[in-house]
């Protein structure tokens, strides 16, 4: 929250300049309302009573002393009197006004209207509440005209000008507004981050982020494979991964597109240990089984005893294979169709190197690949 202090300037009309320019010549001994009236040939003196008042009201003009009557001869010019003899602008005594301003605390930008779906405590935030910067204590003339301006503050009008301003600390607060983000991978296998409906100051600060900030490893890797992490193998170079990937699969997705998966099955499932761990994916295959449907698992050497002792009688299980077959966590189905989970390099757009776990729908010609792999 800030303060601004406003004077209204305008140009004087004719009867104030007279009333003025009276107070000037007869400074010692001003002459009553209606003497200058019929002096001037003006029939009722209410109009130099008008202007007067209006002068008083500007603080162009000071009464002698308190109880004193509003007439000529209790009146004599003030400081700002004198100034506008030589300036022939009228500035209104100071008011004081309420101006309450938006900043992004992160890159300083201006936010023009109050920004909507604010939160007292950020969801998933990008920058930790003592990283962010200082509050603001102080704020330049310049750039409070810009503001109060830029938002068409009623009090900002032509003939206004802010003459001061004060911040009032003890007013802000700090509230945290979600943005959308899209996160893509180019064919070389570098992350592009593109904040929706965000400006380009904050594009560009989101760009600055190391890509293993915990809001990026949110939006790569699929929940499901955090207590599994120990199953994925060594990290792929992107070139090595990509051709093998048929499309992303979000992260938010990878749970029940798995599960439809196996359930879309008619012939065949062939999964990868970590499938047999979760267990929303192990009941679907259970329940395929049930159906008529034939089951493997396949792992590592140094995986398959503890797998094996934990898979239905009816489950045979392979380990053996070159090392590809075991590179993803891979699940398939009926020797055409499967989804994976890949521990993927990439690199953000200033090169820094980041391991995700990625999930993928497989190319078919992967899936059958695969499969020659465990024979």
């Amino acid at each position: 929250m800030t303060e601004a202090e406003v004077v209204v300037s305008r140009e004087p009309s004719a009867l104030e300049w007279i009333v003025v320019r009276i107070l000037q010549e007869f400074a010692d001994q001003p002459p009553l309302l209606t003497e200058a009236a019929e002096e001037l040939g003006i029939k009722d003196p209410v109009f130099l009573a008008v202007a007067l008042k209006d002068l008083e009201g500007s603080g162009i003009v000071e009464r002698q002393g308190p109880g004193t009557d509003l007439d000529l001869t209790g009146c004599r010019l003030t400081e700002a009197g004198h100034a506008f003899l030589g300036q022939g602008q009228l500035s209104s005594i100071p008011e004081r006004h309420g101006l309450r301003l938006h900043l992004d605390m992160v890159t300083g930008e201006h936010i023009r209207r109050p920004p909507p779906r604010t939160r007292q405590e950020p969801k998933n935030a990008v920058i930790a509440f003592d990283e962010l910067p200082a509050k603001r204590t102080t704020l330049g003339l310049d750039r409070a005209r810009e503001l109060a301006s830029d938002q068409e503050e009623p009090f900002q009008t032509a003939g206004s000008k802010i003459t001061g301003v004060t911040v009032q600390t003890d007013q802000g607060a700090v509230l945290w507004r979600p943005y959308d983000v899209t996160v893509s991978i180019d064919g070389t296998g570098a992350v592009r981050v593109q904040l929706l409906r965000g400006t380009e100051p904050q594009q560009q600060w989101l760009e600055q982020l190391d890509l293993r900030h915990e809001t990026f490893e949110k939006l790569f890797s699929a929940s499901v494979s955090k207590p599994y992490a120990h199953v994925l193998p060594q990290t792929k170079e992107y070139a090595d991964w990509r051709p093998a990937v048929d499309r992303l699969v979000s992260p938010t997705r990878v749970l029940q597109t798995a599960c439809d998966l196996v359930r879309s099955a008619r012939q065949r499932i062939v999964a990868h240990g970590y499938w047999w761990m979760v267990p929303e994916v192990r009941q679907e295959i259970a329940r395929a089984i049930a159906r008529g449907i034939r089951a493997i698992a396949f792992a590592r050497d140094d995986q398959a005893v503890d797998l094996a002792s934990s898979l239905p009688d009816a489950v045979p299980i392979h380990s053996g294979g070159t090392p590809d077959v075991h590179g993803q966590a891979a699940l398939l189905v009926d020797g055409f169709k499967g989804v994976a989970l890949d521990a993927v390099q990439l690199t953000s757009p200033r090169n820094r190197q980041l391991e995700v776990t990625v999930a993928s729908s497989l190319t078919s010609s992967r899936v059958r690949q695969l499969l020659s792999l465990l024979t």
